[in-house]
């Protein structure tokens, strides 16, 4: 198996950073991780519809 080399993330130096703009970053973050779990659970939903379907198709004689 090939592994890809590991690099480290691209994280920003936090310690250099005035209490205003890292308290702006972690709410725009917040923001952002909540719309993307939002996004997340929508698609766990879609996915489960179209399961379901494909076992409703699966057991039909039509379908074959």
């Amino acid at each position: 198996m090939i592994h890809a080399p590991q690099t480290e993330p691209d994280v920003p130096d936090f310690s250099g950073w005035d209490i205003p703009a890292l308290v702006s970053f972690a709410q725009v973050a917040y923001v952002k991780m909540q719309e993307q779990e939002d996004a997340l659970a929508l698609a766990r939903l879609h996915l489960k519809d179209a399961m379901k379907l494909l076992r409703k198709y699966n057991t039909e004689d039509d379908w074959r």
